[in-house]
């Protein structure tokens, strides 16, 4: 399902019901002229079970996830001459 929908004045846009339930979360990734929304489970670990295999535990993943977004944001801000 698509949806358009402008972004207000403060940076926010309203998707309908069908496609997210208020409180639920989504990752934005940045992709130049566009941006893809994943909608994250709320119970996520279970939900991956069955395509996502692996040995590690969830702290384990936290750290990797959180150096790798530190990672990428450091390199965004190089890119864009914020730093």
């Amino acid at each position: 399902m698509a949806q358009v929908t402008k972004v207000d004045d403060r940076g926010r846009i309203k998707l309908s019901k069908s496609i997210a339930e208020p409180g639920n979360s989504v990752v934005i990734i940045d992709a130049e002229t566009y941006f893809l929304g994943i909608p994250i489970e709320r119970n996520p670990v279970p939900a991956s079970g069955s395509w996502m295999k692996t040995t590690r535990d969830v702290q384990s993943l936290k750290k990797i996830a959180e150096y790798e977004a530190s990672k990428d944001a450091l390199a965004r801000a190089k890119h864009h001459k914020q730093i």
